[in-house]
């Protein structure tokens, strides 16, 4: 499916939807809530520099990207108001934006009921404010050549397994909150130049726990 013209993209449905085919839209994609139907995302959404939003209940039936804008320095935002979550543990990966993006991320409801694999993500400011598990790694670069804040923030507890170590690059401030433990089965990096304001525990696997 491709727009052009500024042309957005919204879907509700009281039905079934899945998108198996990948979006190229040049506006804003966004699903909607005023219906009740389920929704799968099994293909790539990508805009020309304009939002992304899910106002409901996400389901990934594959490994795919989302990206606000496919030449990098974006400042489209990628939104879940509701959960986020696999089909299958491990197995369904999420890619949102590319280097130098400088939208937001927002993760309102739960990540992972059933676990993601791999979760990478480039943009300027990253929350999360509900539970996050992975079975694989979890890489977030928030270093956007010194556009804006950096800021990433996790509200709540944070799971991985498998191969399953955290890399965290930020420019602004890294927010660990109260009570928003990080239990890993793999290494946790902190690599960038922000500061980190550290309000959990973070336990791994005897894995290396660093901070730059």
């Amino acid at each position: 499916l491709d727009t052009t013209n500024n042309g957005t993209v919204t879907f509700n449905s009281d039905g079934t939807t899945t998108v198996s085919a990948a979006i190229t839209a040049a506006g804003a994609v966004t699903f909607g809530n005023t219906k009740t139907g389920t929704l799968t995302i099994s293909a790539n959404i990508s805009t020309s520099d304009d939002n992304i939003t899910f106002t409901r209940a996400v389901t990934l039936g594959a490994s795919i990207t989302l990206d606000p804008n496919a030449a990098s320095g974006s400042t489209g935002n990628v939104t879940f108001t509701s959960s986020l979550t696999a089909t299958t543990a491990g197995t369904q990966t999420l890619t949102i934006g590319s280097a130098g993006d400088k939208g937001g991320v927002t993760f309102t409801g739960a990540v992972g009921a059933t676990p993601l694999g791999n979760l990478t993500i480039a943009a300027n400011d990253v929350t999360f404010s509900s539970t996050v598990a992975v079975q694989g790694a979890i890489d977030i670069d928030a270093v956007t050549d010194g556009f804006d804040t950096g800021d990433v923030s996790f509200a709540n507890d944070v799971t991985t397994t498998g191969s399953g170590t955290v890399t965290i690059s930020n420019a602004g401030t890294l927010t660990i909150s109260e009570g928003a433990d990080f239990n890993l089965n793999g290494a946790f990096t902190q690599d960038g130049a922000g500061a980190v304001s550290l309000g959990a525990n973070i336990t791994t696997t005897q894995d290396n726990i660093s901070f730059t």
